[in-house]
Parts: C-alpha cells; structure tokens; sequence
C-alpha cells in the first residue's frame, strides 16, 4: 500500500544567488542519507529542480527551487503511515542539516 504522495518545496533565502548545481549538490546530500536511514522501510524521493517566478523586495526574475516528492510504501495503511512519519522526520533533520546547508550554499560568492 502507498498513501497519497506528499511534497515539498524548498528555496534558499539567497534565492537570487542559487544555481541548479548549488540545489543538486544539496538534493544528493539528502537522497543519500535518506537513503542510509530508510533501513526496512521502502521509500521513494524524487528531487526535481523547478524555475520559479520570483517578486519579492528588489527582485524580479526567474529563479530556481527545490521540489520534493516522497512515498512511503508498506504492506498496510497503518505501517504506511507510520513508514511516511519517519520519512518525513529523516527528511526535516536532512533538510535542516548544517553539512547539508553548507552544500546549498558553497558556491555563493563574496560581494
């Protein structure tokens, strides 16, 4: 059984300063420790890089984001469910991970 498929949307607060190698970088990071926290659980992540027309402040342009897919998948709905909490409580920890923070943002330069 699979629930509903949930997402996410992810942008850096320096938006404007963000390539698609900055979110790639960032995007494996994730999927590889999902990856080594998913154990028995079988869970799916798709990471797709999408533009988005930003206005906000003094910006007006197009910009990239960080779109997440993710499943959980288990024999019943209840394991589901419990299989999905965990995959969105590893997914909250990577997110917000320094390591994985420092991969988004390595390539801003100095101004």
């Amino acid at each position: 059984m699979v629930l509903t498929p949930d997402n996410i949307q992810i942008m850096n607060v320096a938006y404007a300063k963000r390539t698609p190698e900055d979110y790639a970088r960032f995007a494996q990071a994730i999927a590889e420790t999902l990856k080594a926290k998913s154990l028995d659980h079988e869970w799916k992540a798709y990471f797709v890089l999408k533009p988005v027309e930003f206005k906000l402040d003094n910006f007006a342009a197009m910009t990239g984001s960080l779109w997440i897919w993710f499943h959980a998948f288990a024999d019943t709905r209840q394991a589901a469910l419990v299989s999905r909490e965990k995959l969105i409580r590893e997914l909250g920890e990577s997110l917000t991970s320094e390591g994985h923070v420092a991969k988004l943002e390595a390539a801003i330069p100095d101004t």
